[in-house]
């Protein structure tokens, strides 16, 4: 009897471990698939990493410099995941944006134009993502201008950090090119309503720190493991992010 109710009071204790979900983040600047414009690169980086969610900026979409194709699309049939694209602008007979992959089922989405404060209209894609145990977390694909100070930036990030973000108590997770330092003013701002959940080393071809994934609310999610992909070479300009993280309620 003694044995039974010790395997019964363990069995309780791991219950909610074994029930913490774990989640395989990418953040990419893919500087529009150039030079190639093919898939194939990207396809082999996921089926090695197997991420779970994979935020992507410099996507085009149908234009005539990447031959007309939709690359996320693409990506997402070989690949099985769910695709997810928001335009920023037109570009020729095409589209300019930032996309995300996602393994598990989107359920919402929506995105919104930032602040035009640079050269470039820039934008925010919002998901929800439904995991098969029925957790539920918000994903956010990024891309913020790099011609702007740091006082006007603080004006484009105000949307990654608005209180109607924080309404519903869902676990967030934000990924992008913030084209920010990671001890400078936006950085340590984003830092008072998230956790950053990768390191500091550089991901910007002349040594910068460019790219970031961070994770809400603050002291819930545990770094696995995060580093940066410099593997890719000269796939694009940047390099990419992966984290593995894990969500303790």
């Amino acid at each position: 009897m003694r044995t039974l109710y010790l395997f019964c009071a363990l069995f309780m204790v791991c219950i909610p471990i074994w029930a913490q979900p774990k989640l395989k983040v990418m953040t990419f600047n893919i500087r529009s698939a150039e030079p190639n414009f093919i898939a194939q690169p990207y396809i082999d980086l996921i089926e090695k990493y197997k991420p779970d969610l994979i935020s992507f900026q410099e996507v085009e979409v149908n234009t005539s410099r990447v031959g007309k194709k939709d690359i996320i699309v693409e990506i997402a049939s070989k690949t099985g995941m769910f695709p997810l694209f928001a335009p920023a602008y037109k570009k020729d007979i095409g589209k300019y944006g930032v996309a995300m992959l996602s393994r598990y089922p989107i359920t919402k989405s929506n995105y919104s134009a930032l602040p035009k404060l640079g050269s470039d209209p820039r934008v925010v894609l919002f998901s929800e993502i439904i995991l098969p145990s029925g957790f539920k977390t918000k994903f956010i694909s990024v891309h913020l201008d790099h011609r702007t100070s740091d006082v006007t930036k603080l004006e484009e990030a105000k949307a990654l950090y608005s209180s109607s973000l924080f309404t519903e108590n869902m676990p967030i997770v934000l990924a992008g090119d913030f084209n920010m330092f990671y001890m400078g003013p936006i950085s340590l701002k984003l830092q008072e309503f998230y956790d950053k959940i990768c390191n500091n080393d550089y991901t910007f071809e002349y040594g910068d720190k460019l790219d970031y994934i961070f994770a809400y609310p603050k002291g819930k999610w545990k770094i696995l493991s995060t580093s940066v992909l410099y593997e890719t070479g000269k796939l694009s300009d940047h390099f990419p992010v992966f984290s593995e993280i894990e969500y303790t309620p």
